[in-house]
């Protein structure tokens, strides 16, 4: 019986729960760790990713303004680069992986310092 159940809701997804803490958000992190899913279906790291918002909503469940929300976020801590191309117009994603990484690593230092100074405290 659960596994029918389980069925009805369909395919569950991932995500990274540290980009919660890195990005500002679970759903910025949804959002980005589905970007990331895609590109590793692809197999490369620099490209351009076209999904539509029904296909966003169906795949991790974020409303159209839940994206546009998220999208606008990620934008402006420079994760998110968009364009829209071809005829129809269709809108693409591509994540800046190098920002991205400057963002794990800044968090990285913030953590162990934080680490640092709470063992400073208990001594």
């Amino acid at each position: 019986m659960s596994e029918v159940i389980l069925q009805e809701f369909g395919q569950p997804i991932f995500y990274y729960p540290k980009l919660s803490f890195i990005l500002g958000g679970i759903k910025e992190a949804c959002f980005v760790s589905f970007l990331l899913s895609c590109l590793l279906d692809q197999g490369q790291e620099n490209v351009w990713i076209c999904k539509t918002q029904r296909q966003i909503t169906e795949e991790i469940g974020l409303s159209r303004y839940e994206q546009e929300t998220v999208r606008r976020n990620l934008r402006k801590i420079g994760v998110l680069k968009e364009k829209y191309q071809g005829l129809p117009c269709r809108l693409y994603f591509k994540l800046d992986l190098d920002r991205l990484a400057e963002l794990l690593k800044n968090f990285q230092t913030f953590e162990k310092l934080s680490r640092e100074r709470k063992l400073e405290q208990c001594v």
